[in-house]
């Protein structure tokens, strides 16, 4: 069965692909494919990650597309405590849109300038939609979480986002600095997929 991953994000789909074959055996192909008109107004990341699953949906049902198949959305960001959770759903755009992780990092570190407390968490809602025929369509969706500390500088040249700032206490290391399979073990991604309940 085809899985579209409903994401243009490289480091994501690097991510997603295996925990997908992990959780979802049936699956025998994956295709990722941002959706063109999917506006995250939400302020929630279930409520954007909906958002972004149905509007390919859409497109791939102008498509007259083989059934059936799978839809997956993810949304995810950072949480940090003694800022209010920010940036939690606009973490991909906290300083801007179109402009680099390292910009988003370094706004954060100047906010959390004279913290002490650095706690955090990476959140992650996963929406899957099985579709079945134009008219079978049954939706799914979970979140996962990976508590960490934000550090006072970033380093590490793995993952992607905030992960050069994300200290992993259970590692004893940056994000950026964990194999893939290290991260898979215990991403808020790998728990997002572990909290789905869902029907084959």
């Amino acid at each position: 069965m085809k899985i579209y991953l409903a994401t243009g994000n490289k480091g994501k789909v690097e991510e997603l692909i295996p925990l997908v074959k992990k959780y979802i055996p049936l699956v025998s192909e994956v295709v990722a494919q941002a959706p063109k008109d999917a506006d995250e107004v939400e302020e929630t990341f279930l409520g954007n990650a909906r958002i972004k699953s149905y509007a390919l949906l859409k497109e791939i049902l102008d498509s007259n597309p083989v059934f059936p198949f799978y839809v997956l959305s993810d949304d995810s960001g950072l949480e940090v405590e003694t800022l209010e959770k920010k940036p939690g759903v606009h973490s991909a755009r906290y300083a801007g849109d179109h402009v680099s992780a390292e910009a988003h990092i370094e706004k954060l570190l100047t906010e959390m300038q004279g913290k002490t407390d650095r706690s955090c968490r990476y959140v992650c809602a996963l929406n899957l939609l099985r579709v079945y025929s134009r008219i079978d369509v049954k939706e799914f969706s979970s979140e996962g979480y990976c508590e960490g500390e934000i550090l006072l500088e970033a380093k590490g040249s793995g993952g992607f986002g905030y992960d050069p700032i994300f200290w992993v206490p259970s590692l004893q290391k940056r994000m950026s600095e964990a194999t893939l399979a290290e991260k898979n073990s215990l991403s808020h991604r790998q728990r997002a997929f572990e909290n789905f309940s869902f029907e084959f």
